[in-house]
């Protein structure tokens, strides 16, 4: 049985504080930009056009990035996990109390780790590309 550190679950709860406080900010930064891209439109259509096809670019680029360091840290966590044979490896911070897989289970969700990391890192690169494609297709005049 692995114990809960309370700090981690501190951290954890201050996280998603932030994060909600981060999307909100972002909802009315958007609200924001989206108004003035309609009243640009009237002026000038195509460059309307072109504005929000390079904000839907840098949106998957963003993507892309967040999702590349999320299965980097995925395929680094299963890697710890498979080399001790122990899941959660040790030192992993937890939020609550935990029992401990070893041998052939921890194994087993070390592998699943790795697959679930290349399928999102993937993801990254092929999420971005078809979204930057796609989007230069419909802003070309």
């Amino acid at each position: 049985m692995q114990p809960a550190d309370p700090r981690a679950r501190r951290n954890a709860a201050t996280l998603v504080l932030v994060f909600t406080f981060l999307g909100t900010v972002a909802y009315f930064a958007t609200d924001r930009f989206v108004t003035d891209l309609k009243d640009l439109a009237w002026a000038d259509p195509g460059l309307a056009v072109e504005q929000a096809g390079m904000a839907i670019k840098l949106l998957a680029l963003t993507l892309g990035v967040f999702l590349a360091g999320f299965s980097a840290w995925l395929f680094h966590f299963s890697l710890r996990s498979a080399r001790a044979e122990c899941f959660p490896p040790p030192g992993t911070r937890l939020i609550r109390e935990r029992t401990t897989l070893t041998g052939e289970p921890a194994r087993a969700r070390a592998r699943l780790g790795y697959v679930l990391a290349a399928v999102i890192a993937a993801a990254a690169v092929v999420l971005p590309a078809y979204v930057w494609h796609t989007t230069t297709l419909l802003t070309r005049p």
